[in-house]
């Protein structure tokens, strides 16, 4: 080996940076060389921990607990020194393990969680508000790593100091003379360590030994961050001198019925996570918070100051990049609901009405008919209704994604074994096979009479869908024609983009007027051209079927 390896060099530095490196404390580490091995001392037993170099806990001899005679039962061994790191040792059957555990009131003072493919190989984690992961404790075969901001808030709350231990030996065939070296003893003491450097020949052989112990002290200030809330100042209006004026989302009286806007786009990075987050006319929320908002404006949201100061930190300066200027109205329908205390009706854009007639709409077809109109959706889809929006921004990726959902939640999803059921059984009826060869051929089709109807199973389910409401006399020609090029546009969105190729694409194309309008504005007449639809199948088909016939 060379001189600075004989000399300890290395792990010297690691000495100067407190055996920290990248915020994370070393409190175990076996090695060839040495070990490094920490514990917790109380205030008043710091300097008995400085006069001496031996180490008050031995590894494998931890003390804890300790049981003097056979009735004394102590919770440490020895009082103001307390185990942090515990070294297990099985010897079973088949062979032996051995493993390092953690203090355990460390781990429950953090809630941590624990996750890992064995006792030797683990990490422990802190869950953030959002149920974010963050590592704490790395536990591997010979070392154990804790983030230090962990460490110095544990050492604060308990009022007690971590005492690092260590001890490093090198050992070398090369005589002192080789390195140029000189048989010498160095120890070096300060008010929180202790170092002794020991340089000599031993059976003919060079030996270098650096040990010591430094000391962690805990750290007061620290207790002024523990569990204190934090807020953000939000943009709430203008002074007198047309200054803005923002206030902290922290809860008071005279804030409790203070409103702030933002822009529609704060939603997208919820809108883009439907499995994770669910959106409404009145609320963002997730397993882990739940915001009331005024989702029923175009353009805009409103939220109370105060209900933002209730969601995590992280989510507030989410919401404080979208922050606006303050508008002078919300909604008839949050303002009714949550400041006059009547019951909610019906949400108040497209989007969110039409999720609310959509589900409604099924529940009292099948109460009508015994079976479901839109057969419901796979699991793995369920977040094509659950995230179904307007797009806040005039996005073709964002439009795409949404008329691509909207298509299979109005045309995929027919019920198209029950459709053919339905116009199969009424072929057994004279009556009603007539009549519908009749309304065939008034669209000047001739239909032999040895050609059978029921020999028609390859068609599909919005074909089946317009037989069975001409058999139900229902007057569906611009229904079928908006549902039709509404799967033709979906035909050109796969890629989120539209072919030139694909004529029946370009004729849906002109039917919605993408030449005069944008993605917002074609997305919002679709979403109403929806809603109307099912109004209309709800009114004659449920509420008042055969209305028709009757008049």
């Amino acid at each position: 080996m060379n001189k600075e390896e004989f000399l300890l060099i290395n792990e010297k530095k690691l000495f100067e940076f407190g055996f920290i490196c990248s915020g994370w404390q070393t409190v175990y580490h076996s090695t060839n060389d040495g070990l490094i091995y920490g514990y917790l001392v109380d205030d008043n037993k710091i300097q008995d921990e400085l006069n001496n170099l031996s180490w008050n806990i031995q590894p494998y001899n931890e003390g804890r607990p300790s049981v003097w005679g056979n009735d004394r039962y102590e919770q440490y061994a020895d009082e103001g020194i307390e185990p942090f790191i515990f070294l297990k040792h099985f010897r079973l059957d088949d062979g032996e393990e051995k493993y390092v555990d953690i203090s355990e009131e460390f781990v429950l003072y953090f809630k941590l969680y624990e996750k890992g493919n064995s006792k030797q190989n683990r990490t422990f984690y802190n869950i953030g508000d959002l149920g974010e992961l963050e590592e704490v404790i790395r536990i591997e075969p010979k070392k154990v790593t804790v983030k230090f901001k962990y460490l110095n808030e544990y050492l604060a709350i308990r009022m007690m100091n971590f005492s690092i231990c260590f001890d490093y030996t090198k050992r070398s065939k090369a005589k002192l003379e080789d390195y140029n070296i000189e048989v010498r003893e160095i120890e070096n003491k300060t008010d929180l360590s202790i170092t002794r450097h020991i340089i000599e020949s031993s059976f003919g052989m060079a030996l270098s030994r650096f040990e010591g112990k430094k000391i962690i002290n805990h750290n007061v200030q620290c207790l002024a961050s523990i569990n204190q809330k934090e807020y953000v100042y939000f943009l709430t209006g203008y002074d007198n001198n047309g200054n803005e004026v923002s206030q902290d989302s922290s809860h008071s009286n005279e804030k409790y019925m203070t409103l702030v806007w933002f822009d529609k786009k704060v939603l997208n990075e919820y809108h883009s996570n439907p499995t994770k987050y669910e959106i409404s006319s009145f609320h963002v929320k997730s397993k882990f918070f739940e915001l009331r908002i005024d989702n029923n404006l175009d353009d805009c949201i409103a939220v109370f100051l105060v209900d933002l100061g209730r969601i995590p930190y992280k989510e507030q300066l989410h919401w404080k990049k979208y922050n606006i200027e303050p508008k002078n109205t919300i909604s008839s329908t949050f303002h009714n609901t949550m400041m006059m205390g009547e019951w909610f009706k019906h949400p108040e854009t497209p989007d969110l009405f039409f999720k609310h007639k959509y589900e409604g709409f099924n529940k009292s077809w099948t109460s009508k008919h015994g079976w479901k109109l839109f057969k419901p959706l796979d699991p793995r889809q369920a977040y094509r209704l659950i995230g179904l929006h307007i797009p806040v921004s005039n996005n073709v990726k964002s439009f795409c994604d949404q008329m691509l959902s909207l298509s299979i939640l109005i045309i995929d999803r027919l019920n198209e074994e029950q459709l053919k059921k339905e116009l199969s059984d009424t072929k057994n009826n004279k009556t009603n096979i007539n009549a519908f060869k009749k309304s065939i051929q008034e669209k000047g089709i001739e239909i032999p009479d040895d050609v059978k109807i029921q020999n028609e199973p390859e068609s599909k389910g919005l074909k089946k869908f317009e037989k069975y409401l001409e058999h139900k006399k229902f007057e569906c020609s611009q229904m079928i024609i908006f549902l039709k090029n509404l799967y033709a546009l979906r035909s050109g969105l796969m890629a989120h983009g539209f072919s030139n190729g694909n004529k029946g694409c370009r004729d849906a194309m002109k039917y919605f007027d993408f030449e005069n309008k944008n993605y917002q504005e074609i997305a919002k007449y679709i979403f109403i051209e929806s809603i109307k639809m099912l109004n209309v199948l709800e009114y004659y088909l449920i509420n008042e079927e055969f209305k028709l016939n009757e008049a």
